[in-house]
């Protein structure tokens, strides 16, 4: 509650404005101008989508960028997997280098330690890309595939297999989903050298342009 002084309808004395305690927000002179909080008599028209599958370029992955650390991911074999905040500021050289990301990254410490998570939202034989940033030494290596319901591998890279630098790498992996539309995506170390992943995506090929990215 503040003290503010206001003219009262009508009843001003000699001129001096009376003084009332008000609610800003709540209360207004005469009629309600505006309101605070949520109009449940009139809510708003609801404009997003009720289920998100129905948004065709919708990222597949839940909790890509490991905001909240270890949920909706798995671990593999048991290792150590630490989440890690990385300060800094998106600075995007090339179409396929980051030099920074400002958020919680997944850190892989040890070889065989990774990450999986299963996705159901899918549609069958359809292509998409499986991507992620990076970010290791030389000597680092992880292993990024698809695998579908039966654990079988559908398709695989690492990121080895381009030039590292000290900042962040795009890996994408292009894959087609099976008839059950069911897989797991899975990122693990394959070396004794600590990675750093981040921004973890499953979309569908159609909406991502690669001409100017070498996968």
């Amino acid at each position: 509650m503040i003290q503010e002084s206001i003219i009262s309808k009508g009843t001003a004395i000699d001129g001096i404005a009376s003084s009332r305690k008000m609610n800003i927000g709540a209360l207004d002179y005469s009629q309600a101008l505006f309101k605070a909080g949520h109009d449940f008599k009139k809510p708003p028209r609801k404009v997003h989508y009720q289920n998100a599958d129905h948004i065709h370029n919708r990222n597949h992955i839940i909790n890509g960028g490991f905001s909240k650390n270890e949920k909706n991911w798995l671990p593999i074999n048991a290792k150590p997997v630490r989440y890690k905040l990385h300060p800094g500021f998106n600075k995007n050289p090339g179409a396929a280098e980051r030099d920074s990301i400002h958020g919680v990254s997944v850190t892989l410490e040890k070889s065989e330690s990774g990450i999986k998570q299963t996705i159901k939202t899918l549609k069958p034989n359809t292509k998409y890309y499986f991507s992620a940033y990076v970010r290791h030494g030389e000597l680092s290596d992880t292993l990024f595939s698809v695998l579908n319901s039966k654990a079988e591998k559908i398709s695989a890279k690492h990121s080895s297999s381009f030039a590292m630098k000290k900042g962040w790498r795009l890996v994408i992996v292009p894959f087609t989903s099976p008839k059950n539309a069911q897989v797991t995506v899975s990122i693990q170390n394959t070396k004794d050298k600590e990675v750093h992943v981040d921004n973890v995506g499953v979309i569908p090929a159609m909406f991502i342009d690669l001409s100017n990215i070498s996968i």
